[in-house]
C-alpha cells in the first residue's frame, strides 16, 4: 500500500499551531488562516512590548533599598500599649513585570513565525503535488468523473470501518501513477483551504486525516482511502458511496480556490 507524500503529512502536521498557549484543539487551519492568526500574534506581541516598557518605567523609578516590609502592612504591638509597628520580611527578589510582558512578546512573535512558516508550506505543498497535473483536471479531483466509477465498497481492518475502496473503469490514458499524484495534488488543495466543508464537498479525499493508496485490479483501478478516525471514516465512505448514486454533486460544492 502506497502512503501519503511526505509533504502531505507535513502539511497537516503544520496545521496544529495556536497563537494562545492552552487552547482546545481546532479544526485544521487553512494558509489564509495560518497568516491572520499571525498577524494577530504579532499585534499582541506589540502590545506586550508596550506594557514592558511602561513597567520598565515604573520600576526604575522605585527607590533601592534594603529593609523590606510585608506589603508595608503595620499591626498592634500588645507590649507598647497597642503602637503599630512594621511587619519586616527577607528581601526576596520579586519578579519583575516588565520581564514578563518582554517574554511574552517574544513567545507571541515565535508563534507568529511559526504560522506563516506553515501557510508557507501549505502553498509549496500544494505547488509541487499539483505539477504537471494541467489546468483542467486541477479544477476538480478524479473523483468528479463519476460517470468512471465502478463501484464502491466500505473498507475495513479488522471489522472497524476504516474508509471506503473506489472502482474506476480503464480509460486512456489512466495509470496508477497519475491517479496518486492527482490524489494527493487535492489533498494538498484541501488542506490549503482548511478542509472547508464548500471545497470538493463530494470528494472522500478532501477531508483531514486520510491516507490514499493506488493499486492496479483485475477490475480496474482501485484506490482505497482511509482514517484512523472513527468520524472520517464515516464521512469519507459517505461520500464515496454519494458519487455512485443518482444524487448530484451538491451546487455549493467548488472546486475554486478563494485565498
Amino acid at each position: 500500500m502506497r502512503f501519503p507524500h511526505p509533504l502531505v503529512v507535513a502539511a497537516v502536521l503544520a496545521l496544529t499551531t495556536n497563537c494562545r498557549p492552552h487552547q482546545p484543539t481546532r479544526p485544521p487551519l487553512s494558509a489564509a488562516d495560518h497568516l491572520a492568526r499571525a498577524k494577530q500574534c504579532e499585534e499582541w506581541a506589540k502590545e506586550q512590548e508596550q506594557q514592558a516598557m511602561d513597567s520598565r518605567r515604573s520600576e526604575a523609578q522605585r527607590s533601592p533599598g534594603h529593609t523590606c516590609l510585608d506589603n508595608a502592612v503595620h499591626v498592634p504591638d500588645p507590649v507598647s500599649g497597642g503602637e503599630r509597628i512594621s511587619v519586616m520580611r527577607p528581601c526576596f527578589t520579586e519578579p519583575l513585570a516588565s520581564e514578563a510582558h518582554a517574554k511574552e512578546a517574544r513567545r507571541l512573535l515565535q508563534e507568529a513565525k511559526a504560522h506563516r512558516k506553515a501557510a508557507a508550506r501549505l502553498v509549496e505543498t500544494e505547488k509541487e503535488l499539483c505539477k504537471g497535473i494541467g489546468e483542467l483536471e486541477l479544477s476538480h479531483d478524479p473523483f468528479f468523473h463519476r460517470d468512471d466509477l465502478l463501484k464502491v465498497e466500505p473498507y475495513r481492518e479488522n471489522g472497524t470501518l476504516r474508509g471506503a475502496r473506489l472502482w474506476f473503469r480503464r480509460v486512456p490514458g489512466l495509470s496508477a501513477q497519475w491517479m496518486h499524484q492527482a490524489l494527493h495534488c487535492h489533498m494538498a488543495r484541501a488542506a490549503v483551504m482548511g478542509f472547508s466543508e464548500t471545497f470538493m464537498s463530494y470528494s472522500p479525499v478532501a477531508l483531514p486525516e486520510v491516507a490514499v493508496s493506488v493499486a492496479d485490479d483485475k477490475e480496474g483501478l482501485v484506490v482505497t482511502v482511509r482514517s484512523t478516525r472513527d468520524d472520517i471514516a464515516a464521512i469519507a465512505l459517505g461520500r464515496a458511496e454519494g458519487l455512485v448514486r443518482d444524487a448530484p454533486i451538491p451546487n455549493g460544492s467548488t472546486n475554486v480556490e478563494t485565498r
